[in-house]
């Protein structure tokens, strides 16, 4: 059986600091804005986006997030009362899709 799935959202954004451990502000590119249109992408990752941190982000082995907008229902479900809009982006992802969850896609898929 065949399920239909689509890029749903695409975002980028830069590193910033963001509030840390104690008084020590961290590097974060998790906040990232909606973008429209074709974007390039590198080994690096795509264009207009950052990672605060190299050693566990980036580089060709992990230059873009890719997370299913199935899941954000479930989020919402068990945190009602979130601060955060648990909706397609809230986790820093690159990528939201519909119809590529971990059921349906491997890696190594193209």
């Amino acid at each position: 059986m065949h399920t239909s799935t689509a890029i749903d959202s695409l975002f980028t954004g830069r590193a910033r600091p963001m509030a840390g451990v104690g008084d020590v502000p961290v590097l974060s590119g998790i906040i990232n804005t909606s973008r429209e249109g074709p974007v390039m992408l590198s080994r690096s990752g795509l264009e207009g986006d950052e990672q605060g941190d190299k050693v566990f982000h980036g580089g060709p082995e992990k230059a873009v997030h890719h997370y299913a907008s199935e899941h954000y229902a479930l989020w919402r479900a068990q945190f009602p009362g979130s601060p955060v809009a648990l909706l397609p982006g809230a986790f820093g992802e690159n990528i939201s899709t519909v119809g590529m969850t971990e059921r349906t896609v491997c890696i190594g898929d193209v």
